[in-house]
């Protein structure tokens, strides 16, 4: 046996050598393969290329042609052989099929290949549309009316119209990641060099896909940084770089179908839950050194009002950071006016404010209510108007005020855009305003605010802002924020409860001091909240911050002091004094009750019946709906009216205590009477 092995190793060798040879051949085979098919990859692209620079040629002109072949990488020669025209097959050896000869995916000209199965010219894409990878660094979202909504490699929300999908935008779009597209979408010459990437055919995939996706409607999927709720209730914040969820920190991105996008990092909770009620007291005790002037008892010294020695502004501050950063995640978001002279501190007040809240506020002089919706975008920030004057031309401060107050409540918007569509978002961030001087508030606005009076500082007194020592206080509130949570629920209640039983009826009220009570319950306290605690602080509220009169009062109030000039020598009386004399509830006016009465027809206003000294005869007030005297007197108001039609006073005049309707010529048609007394806001008891 072993002298016959040797004999075997020559055929063992040849074996082997076949095989390897058999290995080069395949090996070269599969290389020829992939040249075939790359050849014809680029004729086929070639080809396309070349019908779309003959379309264009016969559109825009030869010069427009040739930019456009530069564009895609050809070389002048190339675009020159392209663009000279082709010989026709012979009829006999390419028959040439009944037709037009249709187009193609590209734009094709007059000379497209012609259709029809078994043409030699006819190669259809198997997938003309490419799917996107699932590690595609852009994420599709979905559509809505023309617009594409996309999250770019670092998880910022960006929205493109169709027309924007063009090479420059997936440039951007793509960001730190535009080689993927020369991977996915790759464009090569005829030497096998790629050159650069297929934009059209990258448009159409990342559109194809947002449409697959189906309609996203931005208002309602995505949450900007700030605080929000689950569909449990539970509190969701989106720090910006990290969302937490369920008290696990999460990448920004789409969770429960909700998109939580990329932005800058705002201040994130404290690790730990101890020494966060120090820090809180700390912050309280800031506030309580400024002057304020809400909470002076008699002797000009500050009420106790719970037994802890804090100011009452001071807890309404606190109440309102810590309902600033829960954002959306509550029913109602309060709105603060601090209001003081120079050298009261207002500044350090709102730099402090503004330490605390870090990346989350929206700080502005001077701002505009676009602007400053620009600025909020999706998200739930703070805002903070410095310098928000009693100005002449303060139509840009009802603006805002407006916006506030929608804020408050989480009314929808609507604003401009570059597409001349309408973008409608929810505004939902709690509002302080600083002035030295408070503008005019409706009543609206006015049930929605808490004012902060602030006084002169002691001279020589001043304050110094370490920015890191207060950054700290900040993560502290959010951490307490988190861990009180729970809570939440049960406090808002309790304090809510409280404010009823001390007579608070208005629904907006109740809902703002319970808000500003118990956000600051929270940050304050652990565990059941103290009675004693909630009863003190729910009395202070009933009569230090109390509601002011409705908007029918309001009416009232600009309707009675406006004088008039109905008597000779230049003599000029309110409405409020003739009525009171038309009435007979004025004695000591030189007119006649006769006299006033004529003298007030002629604005439209008619007193009706007169009051003897017994009391026993009553006289009332009647309003008509429409009255060109009434028009005059209320134009440039928000109760005007216009020639024949209902004017804004009449709604007023039904909402007033004992108000009824009328119909009379003598009273000018169709309106509301009211008692004079009544609509002379005499109190119960007053001659």
């Amino acid at each position: 046996m072993t002298d016959e092995a040797p004999k075997l190793s020559p055929i063992a060798d040849h074996f082997k050598a076949l095989q390897a040879e058999q290995e080069d051949q395949a090996r070269l085979e599969a290389q020829r393969q992939a040249e075939i098919q790359r050849a014809d990859d680029e004729a086929r692209q070639r080809e396309a290329d070349r019908r779309q620079l003959r379309a264009i040629k016969k559109k825009t002109g030869e010069s427009e042609a040739y930019r456009f072949g530069r564009a895609l990488g050809y070389s002048n020669d190339d675009i020159a052989e392209m663009l000279a025209p082709r010989p026709r097959p012979k009829p006999e050896a390419t028959p040439e099929p009944a037709g037009d000869g249709g187009g193609d995916r590209d734009g094709g000209g007059d000379d497209a290949p012609p259709a029809g199965e078994g043409s030699p010219h006819f190669k259809p894409r198997k997938r003309p549309i490419k799917p996107l990878p699932a590690d595609c660094p852009i994420v599709p979202l979905g559509k809505l009316n023309g617009r594409y909504f996309y999250l770019d490699p670092l998880g910022q929300l960006r929205e493109l119209a169709g027309k924007d999908h063009n090479a420059m935008g997936l440039r951007d779009l793509a960001g730190t990641r535009v080689e993927y597209l020369w991977k996915l979408w790759p464009k090569y010459r005829e030497d096998g060099t790629q050159t650069g990437w297929k934009a059209d055919e990258a448009a159409e995939s990342l559109m194809t896909a947002a449409s697959n996706k189906g309609v996203f409607n931005p208002m309602t999927r995505i949450r900007g940084v700030g605080g929000w709720a689950d569909a449990r209730g539970n509190l969701v914040l989106h720090a910006g770089d990290g969302v937490l969820i369920d008290g696990e920190w999460k990448p920004p991105g789409q969770y429960d179908g909700l998109l939580y996008p990329a932005d800058d990092a705002m201040v994130r909770p404290a690790e730990s839950s101890e020494a966060t009620r120090i820090a809180i007291e700390k912050l309280l005790k800031r506030f309580d050194s400024w002057n304020w002037q809400n909470d002076i008892g008699e002797g000009g010294k500050p009420l106790d009002l719970d037994g802890s020695g804090h100011r009452l502004p001071s807890l309404v501050l606190l109440g309102w950071l810590a309902a600033a950063r829960a954002g959306a995640a509550l029913r109602l978001r309060p709105i603060i006016w601090v209001s003081g002279d120079a050298g009261s501190g207002k500044t350090s007040l709102l730099d402090l404010l503004s330490i605390i809240l870090g990346g989350g506020l929206v700080k502005a002089t001077n701002a505009t209510e676009a602007g400053v919706s620009t600025a909020i975008g999706h998200s739930t920030k703070a805002v903070l108007l410095d310098e928000s004057e009693n100005e002449a031309q303060g139509q840009q401060m009802g603006k805002l005020i407006k916006l506030a107050r929608e804020s408050a409540t989480g009314g929808n918007k609507l604003r401009g855009s570059s597409d001349h569509k309408g973008h409608e978002f929810n505004a939902r961030s709690s509002f302080i305003f600083s002035s030295i001087i408070i503008p005019p508030l409706q009543p609206a606005d006015r049930s929605r605010m808490s004012i902060l009076e602030l006084g002169p500082l002691p001279t020589g007194a001043a304050f110094s802002l370490d920015e890191a020592e207060w950054k700290l206080v900040g993560q502290a509130l959010v951490r307490r924020l988190i861990d009180g949570w729970p809570r939440w629920p049960a406090v808002f209640a309790r304090y809510r409860d409280a404010l009823l039983e001390r007579g608070m009826q208005a629904q907006r009220g109740l809902e703002r001091f319970a808000t500003l009570l118990g956000m600051a319950e929270l940050m304050r306290f652990d565990g059941e909240p103290d009675s004693d605690t909630v009863q003190a602080l729910a009395a202070a509220f009933s009569t230090v911050d109390a509601e002011e009169g409705s908007d029918s009062e309001a009416m009232l109030h600009h309707l009675l002091s406006i004088p008039l000039d109905v008597f000779r020598g230049g003599e000029r009386q309110t409405v409020g004094s003739l009525v009171a004399r038309a009435a007979g509830l004025d004695r000591d006016n030189p007119h006649s009750p006769e006299s006033c009465r004529d003298a007030l027809k002629a604005w439209s206003i008619f007193v009706d019946g007169i009051e003897d000294e017994l009391g026993t005869s009553r006289a009332s007030v009647v309003l008509p709906n429409t009255g060109e005297g009434l028009r005059r007197l209320f134009d440039n108001t928000k109760w005007r009216g216009d020639a024949g039609v209902s004017g804004g006073w009449a709604q007023g005049m039904k909402r007033l205590k004992g108000a009824e309707a009328v119909n009379s010529r003598r009273f000018g048609g169709r309106g509301f009477r009211v008692p004079a007394r009544s609509f002379l806001m005499f109190e119960e008891g007053d001659k």
